[in-house]
């Protein structure tokens, strides 16, 4: 008898049953060809893509979806660096592969995280929706340590919203919406004024702004209230302007500290659940699990009860008129 060849792409199930079908043609087995025929009209015939095609596929498939421009653009960031170091079929990945990748990543474990989140949707989309393979991919995530949480001083922050007040008023509401209200950086870059209700009381952050596509309300406290009233506007984005980043570092230089990228919210929600004891509340707020809160900021050295207290009395000094210090002046 011939050898047989199969067509590339052909999953491991369909050659199974390809092969005993023949088996039993060839030995007259009419038992086993009737099983198996009955077996292999349920099995489809599939090609299996590279990595970098099944990749392009996905991203595709997400923005058919509906999600966002700047999740495309943080999902096609994060996944690039994985296309790149894949070059095979997607059924072809295994669990050890993957996870060694992502611990030889030269970054911090919460960027290392961050990576392991978009890789681990795709791989979770291959098996369930796609089918390209039957491995299910269950990695731990990286430990964050303490000081990658980090957060602000009750002093520091009101250091910095008096000197952007004096020097940067446009970065006020962002720093204090950042500050008071746990929203996240993606959050606050979508973010509108007519979100903003001033009438109710509240900030609102629309699904298709939220990480986790839900609409949630945030109950504005008096401080970020005096803070965020003066720059109101009816309408417009919050964020002063497109590079955010460069500003904010700047005004801290100015201020002699360095910036600390997510501290804000950090800072708003560890002490916001030190001052509550509401995890429930706290999460609701913030867009995350009493889990996640627990676990990644109550546990923050340097967070006590008398700071969370004074976080939320940081009001404006005299309606906003402030003496100039040295320690204010541009960089």
């Amino acid at each position: 008898m011939n050898p047989v060849n199969l067509p590339a792409g052909v999953s491991a199930d369909f050659a199974i049953h390809y092969f005993s079908l023949l088996h039993g043609i060839v030995n007259g087995d009419l038992m086993l060809l009737e099983s198996v025929a009955r077996q292999a009209a349920a099995v489809q015939f599939q090609h299996v893509p590279l990595v970098d095609e099944a990749v392009a596929e996905f991203i595709i498939w997400e923005k058919r979806r509906g999600v966002s421009d700047l999740h495309l653009k943080d999902l096609t960031y994060r996944l690039k660096p994985f296309r790149k170091a894949f070059g095979c079929r997607v059924d072809a990945l295994t669990v050890p592969m993957v996870d060694n990748w992502l611990g030889e990543l030269a970054w911090s474990n919460r960027t290392r995280n961050n990576y392991h989140n978009g890789v681990i949707n795709f791989l979770n989309w291959c098996r369930r929706v796609k089918q390209y393979t039957k491995v299910e991919f269950v990695i731990s995530k990286a430990i964050v340590r303490q000081s990658e949480n980090e957060i602000w001083t009750p002093a520091q922050m009101r250091v910095l919203l008096e000197a952007a007040t004096l020097h940067h008023p446009g970065l006020v509401p962002w720093l204090a919406i950042g500050a008071f209200a746990k929203v996240r950086t993606a959050e606050l870059l979508r973010l509108d004024w007519s979100q903003v209700r001033f009438d109710e009381g509240v900030i609102i952050i629309r699904r298709g702004q939220a990480k986790t596509k839900r609409t949630r309300k945030i109950v504005m406290p008096s401080n970020l209230v005096e803070w965020i009233k003066p720059h109101a506007k009816l309408s417009g984005p919050i964020r002063p302007c497109k590079n955010i980043h460069r500003p904010l570092a700047k005004l801290a230089r100015s201020c002699g500290l360095a910036w600390r990228r997510n501290a804000l919210r950090n800072s708003a929600s560890t002490y916001h659940a030190i001052l509550t004891n509401d995890l429930n509340l706290v999460s609701r707020e913030a867009g995350n699990s009493p889990r996640v809160l627990e676990s990644e900021y109550l546990e923050i050295v340097g967070a006590t009860a008398a700071h969370a207290k004074d976080w939320f009395e940081i009001f404006p000094a005299f309606g906003g008129v402030f003496v100039t210090l040295p320690l204010f002046a541009e960089s």
